[in-house]
């Protein structure tokens, strides 16, 4: 999945695979690179890799699949953190508000769910006994 954003000046690509190394692989050899910063093994379910902001104006979000589907608690966090990365490299900080941030986090949770869900993704949405919701 592909995402442009001209107002924030800034293209993402998401990888949803079974394999991270794959998707990670996919990336170092389409950037000549022998390492990307922060992964020295695969234990992790999602990952934002921003290193490519500044030349590329480009992030790649990675979310690994199971047989249940896209986590959707992997998914928002990502998304979180996606976020910030976005916002940051424009120039946005957390000072009286935070609703910039707010807003285009709830855009791209809608955006992307919804685009997943119009392609036919499984989502899994496992229940966290340490949140009640009545």
């Amino acid at each position: 999945m592909k995402i442009e954003i001209p107002l924030y000046d800034i293209k993402i690509k998401f990888y949803f695979d079974y394999d991270l190394d794959k998707s990670i692989n996919k990336i170092k050899r389409k950037h000549k690179k022998k390492k990307l910063y922060k992964i020295n093994k695969i234990d992790f379910d999602g990952i934002v890799i921003g290193e490519f902001i500044p030349k590329n104006k480009l992030i790649y979000v990675l979310i690994k699949k199971t047989d249940k589907g896209i986590d959707v608690d992997t998914l928002t966090h990502e998304i979180y953190h996606l976020t910030t990365k976005i916002m940051k490299y424009n120039g946005f900080k957390f000072n009286k508000t935070d609703e910039p941030f707010a807003m285009l986090n709830g855009k791209l949770n809608s955006m992307i769910i919804g685009k997943l869900i119009k392609n036919g993704e499984k989502l899994c949405h496992p229940i966290n006994k340490q949140i009640k919701i009545k």
